[in-house]
């Protein structure tokens, strides 16, 4: 070997040594460091562990009591105006049964006045009970009835109950409040009637039209849905959360296998920790109670040999009453994670090079299949193939696709995988194509082809549209002039009266089911969207794809129509209620009624007034203004007749000529550009690592 070779070689070793060297000494340095870091780590670990499980149990709590406190608000605020009439079982029944119907944790609600009157609405499991008490004119005997919904009663009867409202621990709770604005919450116990785990929110108001008399409303909720959740909550391998009461019985159970069905969940709780079957739950409740039950520090403590760490943190539920959020898990579990990325850094560290260097060439390797075979299956597709996700709905999702012979874009929705084995839901996802194909108005969405694909995934394919729908318009560039709200509701029209000729209500018309777009050298043409709440009137059938429980009120809160809030028997009038409210929305930039749940939106559909257009925003014209707060009538023999009477009261108004082909092309001239880079900023392309997904026309459904 030459002198300069001998060099270069001993220049080789020489780093190849240096690089030993050097991983060795970081290699000890790291295992030192992480040895001492530790033991330090575990006492900062368990409580980042248990403060971000005691957060998010907290937000359960909050959202989950925050809610049956709002409803309970909204609900004396209708008795503060007179609407909560005892007298009045009908009223309330058809009032109340939409809020039970809607599966939340309140499961039945009681009024009840200082004569001793009450009125009781229960949701059984397919049907509500409704009782009745009155000391003065019944006695001990209360009044019983069961409703298939707040029109059909199915069965009455009367017992001797001896039932006095006032002597109930809601009735006198809500009773001694400070004010109308308290709300009482009871101790947690079993409900009588169902057997089921709850809690009572009650508060009182006095009512205008009865000076010196007072009411009380009382919310029975059902308390399993919190342990639901923290049975639920991984707060580390052998970790558990729970909700406690003041005297230590168990609202929320810790995560275990004895907890997962519902019978097992109402049989656990309100059972005292210590009669629980847990030590650690147990030891920890002993341990945080002799340090003083007040302290904001994770504790530690040993259970059967074991060293655990536990926090506690109260959650104020009104008044001097509180529950107690409980984290207990094992300080071995903090080991493990922490010896375990002791581990993992030290292995990374011996083999980071080579690992990096073989990762390299076998991602070069596995991207050159990846594509070679995608390019392989690009060159075997069938007709569509499926380039970007558009959006997601109830049931499916949008792809805008590519006809493999025309070359043009489509658009295809396709039945969500959950759904494929329904076969109740492949019959309301094919009705709807159905219905939706017999419509041929310019501005309803047309519908090419549906089947299912070789995956057997069922689709269809429409028209693409690439514009804007009109909640994003306003919410981008504010409300609308009268003469474009005009211009875009006539054609909304000229679809709605084709639909309901042929017998169709849409029942969920809204902005973000309208779309403008352009078609050639048409500019702001209307398509109306999304006929998957589509109900045929005509066959008496509903075809709901995005609803599945048929208990639901079927469509968008903030534009139902009162009859459909009451479920009452539909026509087109629905639709002109549900546009009155769009055009409401087109010209002030604001829903008619704000509302901080679905249940208050409804509500205030059935009994307020909309807001005057001048309230909001300036210029519209007193006679377009008439014709939208027409649509919006809560008597729909009030409303126009039909959609194409609609059409003609806008087309008469003094603004309709103020828009047309011209001024929308300007618009459009202007801001088309953005409109679509928006649009195209909004969809989400698919992986086309896993290769396209091909739709054979072969394999479709026979229609």
């Amino acid at each position: 070997m030459t002198t300069s070779g001998r060099r270069r070689f001993g220049m080789r070793a020489s780093l190849v040594r240096n690089l030993i060297v050097l991983v060795l000494l970081t290699c000890g340095a790291i295992l030192t460091v992480t040895i001492v870091e530790a033991y330090r780590s575990v006492s900062r670990l368990s409580g980042a562990l248990i403060a971000r499980a005691t957060d998010q149990t907290e937000a359960q709590l909050e959202s989950f009591f925050g809610r049956v406190e709002n409803e309970l608000l909204v609900a004396r605020d209708w008795g503060r105006a007179g609407m909560l009439e005892l007298s009045d079982s009908d009223f309330l029944n058809s009032l109340f049964m939409s809020s039970l119907r809607q599966r939340t944790p309140v499961s039945s609600l009681m009024i009840a006045d200082t004569l001793g009157q009450e009125y009781m609405l229960l949701r059984d499991v397919d049907s509500f009970v409704s009782r009745g008490v009155s000391p003065q004119t019944m006695g001990d005997r209360a009044s019983w009835s069961r409703w298939r919904d707040h029109e059909t009663l199915v069965e009455e009867w009367a017992e001797n109950l001896g039932y006095d409202p006032r002597v109930r621990p809601w009735y006198q709770g809500a009773m001694g409040t400070a004010g109308e604005a308290e709300i009482h919450w009871t101790d947690p116990y079993i409900f009588f009637t169902t057997k089921d785990p709850g809690i009572t929110a009650s508060v009182r108001w006095s009512p205008a039209s009865e000076p010196g008399a007072t009411h009380v409303l009382g919310f029975d909720v059902l308390l399993l849905d919190i342990s639901r959740f923290t049975s639920s909550l991984d707060v580390s391998e052998n970790g558990v959360a729970i909700v406690l009461t003041e005297d230590g019985k168990v609202l929320g159970l810790p995560r275990h296998d004895r907890f997962v069905q519902t019978d097992s969940l109402k049989a656990a709780v309100l059972t005292p920790v210590g009669e629980l079957g847990f030590p650690a739950l147990a030891g920890a409740v002993s341990e945080w109670r002799g340090s003083g039950a007040g302290t904001a520090e994770a504790v530690r403590f040993r259970s059967d040999e074991a060293r655990w760490w536990a926090g506690f943190r109260p959650y104020p539920l009104g008044g001097d009453r509180n529950l107690w959020i409980a984290v207990v898990l094992p300080e071995s579990d903090l080991l493990a994670d922490i010896n375990s990325q002791r581990n993992r850094i030290i292995l990374i560290t011996l083999i980071a090079l080579a690992l990096a260097i073989l990762t390299a060439v076998l991602l070069d390797r596995a991207m050159m299949r990846r594509i070679n075979t995608a390019v392989s299956e690009a060159l075997q597709l069938g007709q569509y193939t499926l380039e970007t996700k558009l959006g997601q709905g109830g049931m499916g999702a949008v792809y805008r696709a590519r006809h493999a012979m025309l070359r043009r874009p489509t658009a295809v929705k396709l039945l969500r995988s959950e759904f494929a084995a329904d076969k109740s839901a492949l019959a309301r996802f094919e009705r709807e194509v159905q219905l939706t194909s017999q419509l041929t108005s310019s501005n309803t969405i047309e519908i090419f082809d549906y089947g299912r694909t070789s995956e057997d995934i069922f689709y269809y394919a429409m028209e693409y549209i690439e514009g804007v729908d009109l909640q994003d318009l306003v919410d981008r560039y504010g409300p609308m002039p009268p003469g474009r709200v005009i211009f875009v509701l006539a054609q909304v029209c000229g679809s709605l009266h084709e639909a309901h000729a042929r017998g169709l209500v849409h029942r969920d018309i809204k902005p973000s089911n309208i779309m403008l777009c352009q078609r050639g050298v048409d500019y702001d043409v209307v398509k109306v969207l999304d006929f998957g709440l589509v109900k045929d009137v005509k066959d008496d059938q509903d075809v709901s794809i995005t609803v599945a429980d048929g208990d639901s009120v079927t469509g968008t809160p903030l534009y139902l129509s009162p009859e459909a809030i009451k479920s009452e028997e539909l026509d087109g009038r629905a639709d002109l209620y549900a546009l009155g409210a769009v055009g409401y929305f087109l010209l002030s930039g604001r829903i008619v009624f704000e509302a901080s749940s679905p249940m208050v939106a409804m509500a205030k559909h059935l009994q307020e007034e909309p807001v005057r257009l001048a309230e909001w925003v300036d210029g519209v014209p007193d006679d377009l203004e008439a014709v939208i707060l027409s649509c919006l009538a809560k008597d729909r023999d009030m409303r126009p007749d039909d959609a194409q009477q609609l059409a003609e009261m806008l087309t008469a108004c003094q603004s309709a000529g103020e828009w047309d082909n011209v001024a929308a092309r300007r618009w459009w001239q202007e801001h088309g550009g953005e409109v679509f880079l928006q649009s195209a900023d909004k969809a989400e392309s698919i992986a086309t690592a896993d290769g396209a997904m091909t739709v054979d026309l072969n394999l479709r459904t026979d229609r």
